[in-house]
């Protein structure tokens, strides 16, 4: 089955409510107090099936949102408009066109609603001449807007004249009704809650985007608060019990887990990460939110001229998407140039590229104009200047351009996480359609700028290491500092990690190479100049005595600059030629090696005696190593305790056993 959402639309008393109970046999006047006053207050809904629509679609149920006409409820009637696929505008043939008539066609047209039909009402009360007058104040009223060229009926809700010929032709349209683009991501505005005894709370819309399913978990955005865990207990969508429901369909959702009374006309239920999505970037838990900017396409009613447009640019307007509203503030980025500009929300919304909005004044409660929103900046970071800008190609469909104008010509790349909101693309389509980016990890890298990155890169390594032979590399610190001070990069949107992101990929490509926490080019060899030479010289002198703890002091106490003797000692330390045996304790690497191959000897000819019953632990007590390297007993305990560290032995009580492993591919012990 296919389904298709009418909305009404026109003049308070026009006979909009008649006409749908023509077309449904539904009263969508509930209240007592619209039956009194003989006007719609609330949103009105009913339907009726097709079961032969005529085409290939095959049954298809048509659903109608009723909407007041009154000025008053105008705040009602935008969200009943919002997600239709086609208006039902009612004009009374008595009253012809009246204001009403024209702000809802404003409106409709504003929201980009592609597909109408015009119903001439109570034709019973005047003659034909009259029809045709209005006739023409409506094709007028159109004229040169998407909806010109739709078909006119004229109906009498009293008599029954042109009913059926209606419904036909509603049928007819909506098996036609061009599928509009939403988006993938789940979102129903809710425009009604309430409770029903036994099952709890039942929320209804019009899905805006998506799918949802029964049991799926979703969360709720209201009033800028992230309700989480809400659980889609039922759905009914036609007073049908359904599995899943899509885009554009009406629809009703069971729900565990949720306050009816936090669930108002207004708030939002969305996928999880979409939500979290917005309430992270906003940082909405903390003390100082950030506030909510969208880059949008604007249009403005033809009667609003230029100078009312600078002055509305000076006070704040009322925004009005799906059934959320907003105050917000509106800048260009020239006086000139009032086609494309940012709107800044006091209270966030749930917004997607391609959305449409409606802007009403607050000061004469009309309706001033429309947007269709190009970017929602629900990562801060990412609006810019306005002034810089790139509208045309935010405009535009190309990701790569889309792209290109979000992270500016100094920048990277940018992080991947969360495009997909912003872009109301899946994630995977961002990456094939980026043709100008490059798909690095979590980044989102552009071509030419990621090439330039390496080759600086590359650069900066190579004149480290001509400007310091002997030392092993930079740290991906010492890296992000250097291209910072560079000023050639930008890395406010991606972070550092996009970075180290690049240094893994030429590590894995051969150009880079790893040693511990250091970066150097795959070429490098640390060496040391002829200056440095002597510095080492010096250094090994002070080990003359056979193991001899060197203290830190003693090194740099030699006459030479502390960051000269802090390069070569670094060049012995990764060559092995010194270790470090404790904090400021150094020792002769052969020392070193010589004392564990001792050690591990020992060990190992221990290992090979029988324990006897209740003897003592197979080990070398501190004593017996002191003895063993002819040295100090304090020196003995340092040296066992950096082989403690090293995991070459374990200690148990007062001895040292070699851990498992230890003589694991070492030849040189027979």
């Amino acid at each position: 089955m296919a389904y298709c959402t009418i909305g009404t639309a026109g003049h308070v008393d026009h006979g909009k409510t008649a006409l749908v109970k023509a077309l449904t046999g539904v009263d969508t006047d509930s209240l007592a107090e619209e039956r009194r006053r003989g006007l719609s207050i609330e949103l009105g809904f009913a339907h009726f099936e097709a079961p032969d629509s005529g085409g290939a679609l095959g049954p298809l149920h048509i659903s109608i949102i009723d909407v007041p006409g009154h000025e008053k409820f105008i705040r009602t009637m935008l969200a009943g408009t919002t997600g239709i696929d086609m208006v039902l505008f009612v004009v009374a043939a008595d009253d012809g066109v009246m204001p009403q008539s024209r702000e809802h066609l404003d409106i409709v047209r504003l929201l980009n609603v592609e597909s109408a039909v015009f119903v001439i009402s109570k034709v019973d009360r005047v003659d034909g001449q009259r029809v045709g007058e209005v006739k023409g104040d409506i094709e007028a009223l159109i004229k040169g807007t998407n909806l010109e060229g739709s078909p006119f009926l004229s109906t009498s809700s009293t008599t029954g004249e042109g009913i059926e010929e209606l419904r036909e032709k509603l049928v007819e349209m909506c098996a036609q009704v061009k599928a509009r683009e939403r988006g993938p991501y789940f979102r129903l505005p809710i425009d009604r809650s309430f409770t029903i005894k036994g099952f709890g709370t039942v929320v209804t819309g019009t899905i805006a985007s998506g799918t949802i399913h029964k049991n799926d978990t979703v969360s709720a955005f209201t009033e800028g608060a992230n309700l989480p865990g809400i659980r889609v207990r039922g759905i009914e969508s036609t007073h049908q019990k359904v599995e899943s429901a899509g885009a554009g369909s009406r629809c009703a959702l069971n729900l565990t887990n949720a306050s009816q009374g936090a669930l108002k006309r207004g708030a939002i239920l969305a996928e999880t990460r979409l939500v979290d999505f917005v309430s992270d970037g906003l940082k909405l838990t903390s003390v100082k939110p950030a506030p909510m900017r969208m880059d949008c396409a604007f249009e403005f009613l033809s009667s609003i001229d230029e100078s009312r447009i600078q002055k509305i640019m000076k006070k704040s307007l009322k925004l009005f998407h799906l059934t959320g509203e907003s105050l917000a503030s509106v800048r260009f980025p020239g006086k000139n140039d009032i086609s494309c500009g940012r709107l800044t929300l006091s209270s966030p919304l749930v917004c997607l590229r391609g959305d449409y909005v409606i802007l009403r004044d607050t000061a004469t409660n009309a309706t001033v104009g429309g947007a269709r929103v190009l970017m929602p900046y629900y990562n801060p970071r990412l609006a810019g200047s306005i002034a810089k800008t790139d509208y045309r190609s935010l405009k535009g469909t190309d990701a790569s351009e889309i792209l290109s104008a979000l992270v500016g010509p100094r920048e990277v790349g940018l992080k991947l996480a969360g495009l997909e909101y912003m872009l109301n693309l899946p994630t995977p389509d961002i990456i094939k359609d980026a043709e100008s980016f490059v798909h690095s990890g979590e980044f989102l890298l552009k071509s030419d700028r990621c090439d330039a990155l390496k080759d600086r890169l590359t650069a900066i390594l190579k004149a480290f290491h001509g400007e310091n032979p002997s030392k092993e590399g930079l740290s991906i610190s010492a890296l992000v500092k250097l291209l910072a001070k560079d000023g050639a990069f930008s890395f406010r949107l991606a972070g550092a990690g996009l970075i180290q992101g690049i240094v893994e990929e030429m590590i894995t490509g051969g150009g880079l190479v790893r040693s511990a926490s250091l970066i150097s080019l795959a070429t490098h060899s640390p060496s040391l100049s002829e200056v440095d030479k002597d510095i080492e010289e010096a250094l090994v002198k002070l080990f003359c005595t056979p193991l001899t703890m060197v203290k830190s002091e003693q090194l740099f106490a030699l006459p030479f600059k502390r960051a000269e003797i802090e390069g070569v000692l670094s060049y012995l330390l990764s060559k092995g030629r010194i270790v470090k045996i404790k904090d400021a304790k150094f020792l002769l690497g052969e020392e070193v090696e010589e004392a564990r191959s001792k050690l591990e000897h020992a060990l190992r000819a221990l290992a090979q005696i029988p324990v006897q019953a209740g003897a003592d632990e197979q080990g070398i007590t501190v004593s017996e190593y002191r003895d063993l390297l002819g040295t100090g007993r304090k020196i003995a305990i340092e040296i066992l305790e950096y082989f403690d560290r090293e995991l070459v032995t374990l200690r148990r009580g007062d001895y040292r056993v070699l851990r498992g492993g230890a003589l694991k591919g070492r030849d040189d012990i027979a």
